[in-house]
């Protein structure tokens, strides 16, 4: 129990960490309203979501969509055993253009927040900025340490 909540505690840290990094990149795209796009956990935790706000961002919320978030998880669970195929892209992008449509409102951006979607999803795959959360982390340190 007690290294439950530790790895829970360090859990929300990582969380609060990255979600520093995605914001600046949200900001610099102009972006208020983000789709965030991750493992089941990430997705459905609320921390990223709760920081983001506090910066002004809104995370659209996909707890309406369990069996699409389960599934977002297990394709990267496929791409982290190397299994990349069509059929895992063209569910992302089916997502990626559906969700906002039973929502009733555009992202101003997609936030890749797990670095196995990258292998997936490219820029030119969405007509909205798309941010790597693990890519704004990389480039935050190179900023700082060059």
């Amino acid at each position: 129990m007690k290294n439950q909540k530790h790895l829970e505690k360090a859990d929300i840290i990582g969380y609060k960490y990255i979600a520093k990094f995605v914001a600046k990149e949200c900001h610099r795209a102009g972006a208020k309203r983000i789709l965030l796009l991750g493992t089941k956990r990430l997705m459905n935790n609320g921390i990223i979501d709760v920081y983001l706000k506090k910066q002004g961002i809104e995370v659209m919320n996909t707890t309406d969509y369990p069996e699409e978030v389960l599934e977002i998880d297990n394709i990267i669970d496929n791409v982290r055993q190397n299994i990349i195929s069509f059929d895992d892209k063209e569910y992302l992008m089916n997502f990626i253009y559906q969700f906002p449509c039973d929502c009733q409102v555009e992202p101003d951006a997609v936030v890749l927040g797990a670095p196995e979607l990258s292998e997936l999803i490219y820029e030119e795959d969405v007509e909205v900025p798309l941010i790597s959360a693990n890519q704004a982390h990389i480039d935050s340190l190179i900023c700082q340490y060059s």
